[in-house]
């Protein structure tokens, strides 16, 4: 595409972003209420069920609601680390792995670009500059996440976090202008007043909330302290919610997941998993789970109701076939991928359905053969409602490859997501080379809606990448 069919994309994009900016209404009394109920840095809000939450006087019922326009996007609980897209109005926002720029694609599809509003900006010269301050898209390397709040867009840099700071908050228009500094975090310490390091950040409700991990050298050996933290948009200092048992098991993986007032924290340790739950509004926290009869569960999808999903772990021999629901603290199983015809293993859980392709063991006296197998794009979908109700089994259509990188190497799909009107998938390919180094790095973002004859492929996105990045 020509640099002037470039600008002109930029400019139409601005033009329907103000015209996004004009119709979408404003906060529900709702989120503002939430936000200003749950200020962690503030003493005295807090409410047991059953108990008067305010000056109304009302009892306090605890809440699972989803608002897309104060809440995390659940969507991406499990991809968190690879990859974030924002579902705003017409577009999507997005910002890929190891990627130094925000993008833009029209949810439509067909229009895609870095997000920024200058027409004679070179932006990412093609991908042929990895850093360019001029730019409006461009944020430097860091944790992809970013989020709206009020209409607008922030994310957070993490540069080197010391004991007086955190990272800096900022935030811009969603056209990408009027970038501005909003403030410095409050630092998170440990007991001995050493700063932890950057961390996964989430946005819930007017809440930052970030999971961060400090490593040290005690007696020549390696020491791992973890801690889930939260903090107002405009607090002093960050509330520690969360802290692993380390007298059984050394590492710990966590990742937090949201549904209405609640902070879900799942700790994947040894060969079990700890579920709890943080409530903003009354403070406390509950244990859900605490086993290792399903191993390693490390996201689920919560409904409105409460009610949390997840994936049965898989082996290397063995997908992970079962979508159990956690009932009284026990998993009984819900749905299972089983056909009698080859194995599966899921790759979601999500708004309402499950999506599960088909699993290859894993040989190890055939390595190479198996690197081979999981790049291969003859691959089989099947998505169910959490009812059992079967929306699509069939082929996944990849012919985008052949038309968009003839040559290029499929790696893998590392963002999975869906309803039961169809899905989202990320998909990174690789140019390969003799040396196997510095090779070109394609992302893709796909939507595939279920239709009467099967399902429709839809580009969205595609971000290039001929460089290395520095870190």
């Amino acid at each position: 595409m020509t640099e002037e069919g470039r600008k002109m994309k930029t400019k139409k994009f601005i033009c329907a972003t103000l015209s996004v900016l004009l119709i979408l209404p404003m906060l529900c009394c709702a989120g503002e209420k939430a936000d200003e109920a749950s200020r962690p840095d503030e003493p005295g809000n807090t409410a047991a069920p059953g108990e008067t939450a305010g000056p109304g006087g009302d009892a306090y019922v605890p809440d699972h609601s989803y608002n897309p326009e104060t809440d995390f996007d659940k969507r991406l609980s499990r991809e968190f680390s690879n990859c974030c897209f924002i579902d705003y109005g017409d577009v999507l926002y997005w910002y890929t792995d190891h990627d130094r720029y925000i993008r833009w694609c029209e949810k439509s599809g067909g229009e895609w670009g870095v997000l920024c509003a200058r027409p004679e900006c070179e932006h990412d010269g093609g991908n042929a500059q990895h850093v360019n301050n001029e730019c409006g898209g461009h944020i430097g390397l860091q944790e992809p996440y970013l989020w709206i709040w009020e209409d607008k867009l922030y994310y957070v840099w993490t540069y080197a976090p010391s004991e007086t700071s955190f990272g800096k908050l900022y935030r811009m228009d969603p056209d990408g202008t009027n970038r501005e500094l909003v403030r410095e975090l409050p630092p998170i310490l440990t007991e001995e007043g050493e700063p932890f390091y950057a961390g996964t950040f989430y946005m819930h409700r007017g809440l930052i909330y970030v999971s961060t991990q400090r490593e040290e050298v005690v007696d020549a050996e390696p020491v791992y302290r973890d801690a889930v933290a939260v903090c107002s948009l405009t607090g002093t200092e960050f509330k520690t919610i969360y802290t692993p048992d380390y007298s059984e098991h050394r590492f710990h993986y966590i990742n937090l997941n949201f549904a209405g007032d609640h902070c879900y924290i799942f700790d994947a340790h040894g060969n079990g998993t700890t579920i709890s739950r943080w409530n903003a509004v009354t403070g406390e926290t509950e244990l859900l789970y605490d086993g290792d009869e399903m191993s390693w569960i490390m996201y689920g999808w919560i409904t409105e109701e409460g009610e949390l999903y997840a994936a049965s772990m898989g082996t290397e021999s063995h997908g992970c076939e079962k979508v159990v629901r956690l009932v009284d603290g026990c998993w009984e199983e819900v749905l299972r991928f089983e056909d009698g015809e080859k194995q599966w293993t899921i790759l979601t859980v999500s708004d309402g359905v499950a999506i599960a392709r088909n699993f290859i063991p894993y040989d190890p006296d055939d390595p190479a053969g198996y690197s081979e197998r999981i790049r291969d794009t003859n691959i089989d979908i099947w998505v169910m409602t959490y009812g059992g109700e079967t929306l699509y089994k069939g082929k996944l259509p990849m012919d985008w490859m052949d038309e968009t990188d003839p040559g290029a190497t499929f790696e893998h799909i590392n963002l999975v997501c869906g309803d039961e009107g169809g899905f989202m998938m990320q998909f990174e390919l690789h140019y390969r080379n003799a040396s196997r180094s510095n090779e070109p790095i394609v992302h893709a973002l796909l939507k595939y809606d279920f239709t009467a004859q099967g399902i429709d492929c839809t580009l969205l996105a595609r971000n290039y990448s001929k460089i290395t990045l520095e870190f």
